[in-house]
């Protein structure tokens, strides 16, 4: 697959068949997301891949309620800042950048491989360090659910009430101007 077909195929998957996600898989996509450029180059991200159930139910305890239908995603990757990897310039939130880079890496690599996933931010940092004994030093910036993608979309329907719109793009027209914003 080419990059400019990964970006056209690549949507939020929230529905997965209960099939297990190779190893091979999960190391190509986290190697694809470690190799985002960052300022300075200071590479402030750190992943933990989590696919035992016990962990995921840890990672669950964490969630907001509209999205326990990650459960049952195979693998559930957490995307950290690593503040040791901070320059002194953490009040301009620069790692977000970094550590958005990386996901976007991330997420093209599993359309590439296969697989569908959905960047999640409706958690609480506290919870979810607390439920899996995170050093406080990372920071927890995204979880994102990977697996399969399963032809139901009853996760859809649980979420419908706070998304803008499921899997739909706006118009090119409605979101990029050249030389002057009307």
């Amino acid at each position: 697959m080419q990059t400019l077909e990964a970006i056209e195929k690549r949507h939020s998957v929230r529905d997965f068949l209960n099939k297990a996600v190779e190893n091979e898989k999960i190391i190509s996509i986290l190697d694809a997301a470690i190799r985002a450029p960052s300022g300075m180059n200071r590479q402030p991200w750190y992943f933990l891949v989590i696919a035992e159930e016990e962990n995921k139910k840890k990672v669950l305890s964490a969630i907001a309620s509209y999205n326990r239908w990650m459960s049952k995603a195979p693998v559930i990757i957490i995307a950290f800042a690593d503040s040791s990897a901070f320059y002194g310039r953490e009040e301009q939130k620069t790692y977000l950048l970094d550590i958005g880079l990386t996901i976007e890496n991330l997420l093209l690599a599993a359309t590439d491989l296969g697989l569908g996933a959905c960047v999640t931010i409706g958690f609480s940092a506290e919870k979810l360090q607390k439920a899996l004994e995170i050093p406080k030093r990372f920071i927890p910036i995204a979880v994102i659910p990977v697996g399969y993608e399963s032809d139901e979309k009853f996760a859809d329907v649980l979420i419908k009430e706070v998304t803008h719109s499921i899997n739909k793009k706006k118009k090119f027209e409605e979101v990029v101007s050249f030389e002057k914003i009307d």
